[in-house]
Parts: structure tokens; C-alpha cells; sequence
């Protein structure tokens, strides 16, 4: 005190305007600095809105695709070909798909037509429950069509349903990459047909289709595999208005990113808007996509902000300096009053400094001596209404009194007490969540004085810390009910395995078991539960296991094996096994992590090949001897030749080049009469073979006899396909017998005129039996 009362005299003067000098730099230098914070914590804050932004509508778009794999869910579990629309209805109608999947204007299923089947399919959806459905092109192209059939709700993508998204290049190349990738993948901004009026601000998410799941992990047979796409239709600002984005204060515009091309396809506000120069911008990958997320401020996000303005903690220096000043040189005049001041000073910065918010000073008897603004606000009593009032009487509620007599004692003992949580009552009685702390205010004569108190609103973050107790119980609530349906999903692909006759399996890249089923304990004769971690060598026997490695090393590299195993006995010594074995490679993000290994028992083909084998090789026996002996031709269903062997060529004398495509009319005597060809036709073309003695004409003209048989041949559509003619020459048997007949004829005149009448008998019809007793009686005589 005494040096500062000297510089306040006339030789201490200076001290007051080195003091306002001092001031006024540091007002400046002040008033820069907290320019740079205000613009760093600005550029931090718009940075971080940025991302939190460009995150929500990642995972927006994400949960989209849950949708989606649940659509395709029921589609592979009722059967993409058994699918129906009223099905897909039922379906959309157990979900709530504005709710779980805000921004989507409903869940399809589009299909995979090829040109040849586009008449077909339209008949088949026209009666599956929509009579007007027609296939509709953006654009005439030539491949195949990609056709939305169902989409729900209807009413409002009814223009959708037969549109084919394959004849425009952008949704072509999006439904491509979904089949080649397997992955859910959106669209460039588009424009819906069913929101004609938001030109490029649509997009389609679509999630491929597979048969099975080797088909999905099958990275070189997938897309040719694939039977089409669940998907999603989005308009983006339905997306982004479900989640509540402050765009009042901030321009918020996102573009999609392809290569060297951007186009933007969302902008928050309109080209007049006033903005400010500070903005952030963020890219994303959205399934399949880049999109560019830009962030630029406007005066209102500025304001929001309330930043202490550079101006403000400029003025606030001068007035600080001249205050300074105006203090030094007032300082004798009103060193008492400065005291009292000085006091009073000490007693409110220790309660400023415990908290901003609400500040209750009181006595040593617990009465209220000081309110300020932030306690009228948080209890709603003015500061006169509480004055000389007790603490407790006016905020503890009852069951909190013990705890404010241990904070009392505590305070009076000369110790602060650190923030806790509590709660207290306002005006009209109602509890309220806070934070308090107190400090003891300075003892006078080494007496307690009173306390200072300071309690901020916790509310918002009870109700938030509530809110997420609530989630996490939802959350475990669904992690239960997913195991649930992830063990009876275990469970019924346990039983369909164990079902299958076939060995299926699942084996590391060290060639240990993870999955066998039962077929293993069948074909090998062991425990089916005690064959995980068991090697295969140890599973299938070392002999096996050599003849097999070869393949298994190659499945592990990559290559799919598919090869008919050596045949090997069977576990239970009742013969030989053949076999037809798959080792199909498990590949994940390029490595192998294993292999599934499916063998099917095909000793029933093997032995049945066999058979025929032996079958066929009896059959071209035959075939020969019947080639080599007999006459074949073979007409069609109108009498036409269409082959003849070379026997029959040799016979007639016509070449085959001379027989194909005539009718038998070219080798005919004319010695049968029309009603003998007549009788035949008619046998045969009833269906009936036919078998009778003909006389043919050679092309040299000789006469020839053949016994024979002519069978028509039936195709499936139960009409006749043509005849096959199998011929024997009996041309000398004939002409023997033509000799008998005439030798027979001669004995029976020699026998009469030797008086033999006995013999009465028909030459013809017993030419046989006299040939016999002829040669018998007359042989000797030649």
C-alpha cells in the first residue's frame, strides 16, 4: 500500500500512463488472439458438424440394406421362382418401412428376363395379381432385361412396377456391379419415376440375389448366376429430412464423386443465400459410391456459436486499462472504500469460480443472503422472495435432509465439497436433477461466515443418460431374440445337412474338421460329434488321404477340384464305393480360409454305366450279325427311304446314293397283287408290325424272294416316326422248294401208276412229309 500511494504522487505519475499504454497494446494483442480462436474453434466446430453429417447419412443409407437382405431373405426362403406378389405384399405389410428404414419410398424385387422369355414373363405377372403389368423401357437396348415386378408400398411406386432398369446405362452399370461385387450398391443420382418432380435427386440401392451361398462366394460364376435384386428407391431429401439436420444455419450440399466427374445432386439452401467463408468438406463411401459432403456456414451458424467478439475483448481491455488507470489515481481517495470493495470482491470470485450457473450464498444459520440470476432461472423465485429464507426449508426435498446436515457439518469444519449429484425443488415442488458443489466462504476471528453453493441443471443429461439405459436394454432385448433365431437358423441347417446323403464338410487351411455331417459317420463308420479338430488323414484314412492330397493342396491354392474318386470299401465290408468329390475353396477378401468338401455316392451310376457298357457291347454284336445276314432299310412315317445298310445294297444291286429318298416301289416285282400292299399298309400304319414273304426286283432285273418283318416306331408324341424293315433272303429256299414241290409231283405220277393209291394226300399242303417218304422210297434212284 504505502509503494502504491507513492507512485500515485506527483513522481509516480508515469506509472499511470505506463499502465495505459501497457493496456492498450494488450487490448489489441487480445482482441487478434481471440480473432484466431473464434475462427480455429469455428473451422473445429463446422469440421466436426461436417463429419457427424457425412456419418449420418452413411449410416442412413446402411441400414437400408438390412431391408433389403431381409426382402431377399423371404424371396430365397419361399423360392425366387415360387415367389408371389401377394406373398411380397404379406411381407411388406409385417413391417413398418417408413419407420425402420426412414428416407426409402418402399422395398421391390426386380428380375433378371432374358428377350426370348419377355413375353412369357409378362403373361405369368399379368396373372399374378396385377392384369395391366407390361414391360416398359427408359430406352431401346437389346439385352437383358432387369424388371421391377414388386414394389411396396404400391400407391405411391406404382409408376415403378415393369420398369426395366436395364435399359438406362447409370441403373444398368449400378444392378452389374451388384451382381459382380455381391454387395449392396447404389445408383448415380437418378431421377424416379415415381418423383418425376426431383429431377437427379433419386438414387436405387440394389442387393444381388444368388441360388446359394456357394453361388455368392463364387467371385467367376456369380454374376451369370445370379437371379436378380431386392431394392430400394430413395429420394435424398426424404432421406435427409428424416434426420433432423440444422440446414437453417449452415449450407449443407453433396455431390456424387465418379472418377474425374462430380455431379452434385443436394443443395440445402438456394444459390442467393448470404454465406460466410468458412466451410468443411468430407467424403464418404456410401455402398459403392463416393460422395463429396460439403458444409458451408451461414451468418447463422456464426452467431449460434456465441463467440465473444474480438471487438468486445478490445473494449473490454480499454475499459479494463482505464479503469486501471482511473484506479491508480483514485486509490488514496478511496483506499477505504476500495477495501470494503476489496471484500466484497473476495467473497463473490470464490463463488464464481465453483460455477456459472446457479449461485445461493447463506449464513452460518443456513439462511440466504445472495441469488442470482442463474438460481431464478433454475428454482423460479426472485432474489426478494428468498432473502433471510433457509436453504433447506426452500430447496431440500425431505429425504435428502440427512444428506444436506453431512454437507452442512462438512462446510462448517472449514472443507469444500466437490460436485456430486443430487436433486432439489423449484417453485412448484417439482424435483430437479443437479449437480451442486459448495465451498465454505472466508472465516472471520477464525468464525464460520456461511457458504456458497453452486448448482448447474443436469435434466438433459438424466433424460439422456435415461434414454440410453432404455436403448441398451432394447438392444439387448434384440441381441437375445437374433440368437434365438441364429440358433434354430443353426439348427435347421444342422438337420437339413444331417438329412443330405452326401458328405458335407467344412475343413481349415490345416486340414482339420470344423463342420462334418452325418454322413461321415456312415460312409467312415465313426462318431459324427467327435470329429471336429480331427485331421482328415485321421477322418478318412491314410490310404484315401494320400490318393486325395494332390486335390486338397490345389483347393487350398485356389482352384476348385471336382473329380470321381477310385473306388474304396465301404466302412461295413459289403463291397466297393465310387464316388463323385467337390473340394470347393473358402476365399475372403482374396485368401483361403478353408475348404468345403462335398461327396456324393454315385456307386449306383458306376455299376448302371457298367451295365450298359456290357448292354451296348452285346447290342453291336447283335447289330453286326443282323448288318451282315439280313436286308435293313428304314423309311420315314411317308414310305420314303432314309437308310439302307449294304447288305440290301448288295441284293438289289442299287447303290445306297440310288436308294435314299425313293420308295420301296423302286425294287417292287409287281408279282404281290395292290390288295397284298394295301393289307400291309394298313397293318402297319395302325401301329401293328407286319410279317409276310416278298418278291423283289434287282436292278439287273432278277427276281429275288426275302421273308419280311416291318415295324413302326412310335415318338413321344404317340404318332409314327417312321418304319424299319428287317428282310432275309430265302430266294434259294424257294427255289428248293419250287424243286420238292416238282420231284413230288413226278413220285406221286410214278406211285399211282404203280399202283401205290394209298398215298392220298395234299402235295402242297404235306410237301414236307413226302419229301421225306420220297426220298425214302426213290432216293437211290436219283
Amino acid at each position: 500500500m504505502p509503494a502504491i500511494r507513492t507512485l500515485l504522487s506527483g513522481r509516480g505519475s508515469w506509472v499511470v500512463w505506463a499502465t495505459a499504454a501497457a493496456g492498450v497494446l494488450l487490448s489489441i494483442a487480445a482482441a487478434a488472439w481471440q480473432a484466431r480462436s473464434n475462427a480455429d474453434r469455428l473451422n473445429d466446430t463446422l469440421r466436426d458438424e461436417t463429419e457427424r453429417v457425412a456419418d449420418l447419412i452413411s449410416d442412413r443409407v446402411k441400414r437400408l440394406e438390412y431391408g433389403l437382405l431381409s426382402a431377399r431373405g423371404l424371396a430365397l426362403g419361399i423360392g425366387w421362382d415360387k415367389l408371389s406378389r401377394e406373398a411380397f405384399v404379406r411381407y411388406a405389410a409385417s413391417r413398418n418401412i417408413d419407420h425402420e428404414f426412414p428416407g426409402a419410398r418402399g422395398v421391390g424385387v426386380i428380375r433378371r428376363v432374358r428377350p426370348e422369355q419377355e413375353a412369357a414373363f409378362s403373361t405369368g405377372a399379368a396373372a399374378d395379381g396385377w392384369p395391366d403389368f407390361a414391360i416398359r423401357a427408359l430406352a431401346p437396348h437389346g439385352d437383358e432385361r432387369f424388371v421391377i415386378q414388386y414394389i411396396e408400398p404400391v400407391d405411391r411406386n406404382r409408376q415403378a412396377v415393369g420398369l426395366d432398369i436395364g435399359s438406362e446405362a447409370n441403373r444398368r452399370r449400378a444392378a452389374n456391379d451388384a451382381l459382380r461385387t455381391g454387395q449392396a450398391t447404389l445408383t448415380g443420382p437418378i431421377t424416379l419415376v415415381q418423383a418425376s418432380g426431383k429431377p437427379r435427386a433419386g438414387f436405387l440401392i440394389l442387393l444381388p440375389v444368388y441360388p446359394d451361398p456357394v453361388t455368392a462366394v463364387d467371385t467367376s460364376n456369380r454374376a451369370a448366376r445370379a437371379l436378380g435384386w431386392t431394392y430400394a428407391p430413395l429420394v435424398i431429401d426424404e432421406v435427409l429430412a428424416a434426420l433432423g439436420l440444422d440446414v437453417q444455419t449452415y449450407r449443407l450440399t453433396i455431390a456424387d464423386v465418379d472418377g474425374t466427374t462430380t455431379t452434385p445432386f443436394y443443395d440445402s439452401s438456394d444459390t442467393t443465400s448470404e454465406v460466410t467463408e468458412f466451410r468443411s468438406t468430407t467424403e464418404r463411401a456410401v455402398a459403392g459410391r463416393i460422395w463429396r459432403v460439403d458444409v458451408q456456414a451461414l451468418p447463422t451458424f456464426l452467431a449460434a456459436q456465441h463467440f465473444v467478439a474480438p471487438s468486445t475483448v478490445g473494449l473490454l481491455g480499454l475499459l479494463l486499462t482505464f479503469l486501471a488507470a482511473a484506479t491508480l489515481v483514485a486509490w488514496n481517495r478511496a483506499r477505504a472504500h476500495a477495501l470494503a470493495l476489496e471484500a466484497e470482491r473476495e467473497q463473490r470470485a470464490v463463488a464464481m469460480q465453483i460455477s456459472h450457473d446457479a449461485i445461493v450464498m447463506a449464513d452460518a444459520d443456513g439462511l440466504i443472503t445472495d441469488w442470482n440470476d442463474g438460481a431464478q432461472t433454475l428454482f423460479g423465485y426472485h432474489r426478494a422472495e428468498v432473502l433471510g429464507r433457509g436453504v433447506v426449508e426452500l430447496l431440500v426435498p425431505p429425504e435428502h435432509h440427512e444428506q444436506s446436515s453431512a454437507l452442512r457439518l462438512r462446510v462448517k469444519q472449514g472443507h469444500g465439497v466437490p460436485a456430486f449429484e443430487t436433486q432439489r425443488l423449484d417453485r412448484d415442488g417439482q424435483l430437479i436433477d443437479v449437480s451442486m458443489a459448495a465451498v465454505p466462504l472466508p472465516r472471520k476471528e477464525g468464525r464460520f461466515t456461511g457458504v456458497s453453493i453452486s448448482m448447474r441443471d443436469i435434466r438433459p443429461a438424466k433424460q439422456a443418460e435415461r434414454a440410453v439405459q432404455q436403448l441398451n436394454a432394447s438392444l439387448e432385448l434384440q441381441v437375445v431374440q437374433r440368437t434365438a433365431l441364429l440358433d434354430t437358423a443353426q439348427r435347421t441347417l444342422r438337420t437339413m445337412l444331417d438329412a443330405m446323403p452326401s458328405q458335407i464338410g467344412y475343413w481349415d487351411t490345416d486340414l482339420r474338421n470344423r463342420v462334418a455331417n452325418s454322413a461321415y459317420g456312415t460312409w467312415f463308420g465313426v462318431d459324427v460329434q467327435g470329429l471336429e479338430g480331427l485331421h482328415m488323414r485321421e477322418v478318412i484314412g491314410e490310404a484315401l488321404y494320400a490318393q486325395s492330397l494332390p486335390k486338397l493342396q490345389a483347393a487350398l491354392a485356389g482352384e476348385r477340384q471336382t473329380f470321381y474318386e477310385q473306388a474304396v470299401d465301404k466302412a461295413d465290408g459289403s463291397g466297393k464305393r465310387h464316388a463323385q468329390v467337390i473340394y470347393l475353396p473358402d476365399i475372403v477378401n482374396g485368401e483361403v480360409q478353408g475348404l468345403f468338401t462335398m461327396v456324393h455316392d454315385v456307386s449306383e451310376l458306376m455299376e448302371g454305366r457298367q451295365r450298359l457298357a456290357a448292354a451296348l457291347r452285346d447290342s453291336q454284336a447283335l447289330l453286326s450279325t443282323l448288318q451282315a445276314h439280313s436286308l435293313v432299310s428304314i423309311t420315314d412315317r411317308t414310305g420314303r427311304i432314309v437308310e439302307v445298310n449294304d447288305h440290301f445294297c448288295a441284293v438289289s444291286k442299287y447303290s445306297r446314293e440310288e436308294l435314299v429318298g425313293q420308295t420301296h416301289r423302286v425294287v417292287n416285282s409287281r408279282v404281290q397283287s395292290p390288295a397284298f400292299w394295301a393289307e400291309m399298309w394298313k397293318t402297319i400304319s395302325s401301329g401293328r408290325s407286319w410279317r409276310g414273304d416278298v418278291c423283289n426286283r434287282a436292278k439287273d432285273g432278277s427276281l429275288y424272294w426275302v421273308d419280311s418283318i416291318i415295324a413302326p416306331f412310335v415318338g413321344e408324341d404317340g404318332r409314327i416316326e417312321k418304319y424299319v424293315s428287317i428282310r432275309t433272303d430265302i430266294t434259294q429256299r424257294n427255289e428248293f422248294r419250287e424243286q420238292l414241290l416238282r420231284t413230288n409231283e413226278r413220285f406221286a405220277i410214278a406211285a399211282a401208276a404203280a399202283g401205290l393209291g394209298f398215298w392220298d394226300f395234299d402235295v402242297a399242303r404235306n410237301a414236307t412229309r413226302w419229301d421225306d417218304q420220297m426220298f425214302r422210297l426213290f432216293g437211290h434212284a436219283g
